[in-house]
């Protein structure tokens, strides 16, 4: 958010609802009422309008009546400064190469739980899917209801065994 010059910022203290009326054009229904809602915190600009030499609301947005019991004057400045340009950080440039002795070597430890643990869900599914089919051609007979359970458990045993069985070593050099 550009800070404008002699332009006021509120901030609004509190969640709250303002109505708008809106002109729709269409003969039927001419007006339309709604509601906009300030968050809290949100940052609002707009003509402070008075009464009796005091002022009495903010008018946001050509549309927006916002009490000023909801809302607090605040200053804000840019980060850049006054120059208007962005600071730099001195110093040499980067070009992407770091000195020899910088650069550390990143080894990737084996967690073999989760191995395990991803052996034993593929294995279950795997085995869930054998059973089904093989009750599907006719091989097991359908009726009994532990022959998917049985093909879970020892598809999880198996590839659990193979987990075991073919330990690999992932090391980024």
């Amino acid at each position: 958010m550009a800070v404008e010059k002699g332009q006021k910022y509120y901030r609004v203290r509190e969640k709250f609802s303002c109505p708008k009326v809106v002109a729709t054009h269409n003969p039927n229904n001419p007006m339309q009422i709604s509601s906009y809602i300030f968050k809290q915190g949100q940052i609002i600009t707009g003509k402070m309008i008075f009464v009796d030499g005091k002022p009495s609301f903010l008018f946001v947005n050509g549309m927006y009546h916002v009490p000023l019991s909801k809302i607090q004057e605040i200053q804000l400045k840019n980060i850049d400064g006054v120059s208007g340009k962005v600071s730099n950080a001195s110093g040499d440039p980067i070009n992407g190469n770091a000195p020899a002795g910088t650069v550390k070597k990143i080894e990737i430890k084996d967690n073999p739980n989760a191995k395990y643990l991803d052996a034993i869900v593929i294995g279950a599914v795997i085995g869930f899917g054998v059973t089904y089919f093989a009750e599907k051609k006719g091989w097991l007979p359908e009726d009994q209801p532990n022959n998917k359970y049985y093909g879970m458990g020892i598809g999880a045993l198996v590839t659990t065994y193979l987990a075991y069985r073919l330990k690999t070593k992932n090391v980024i050099k």
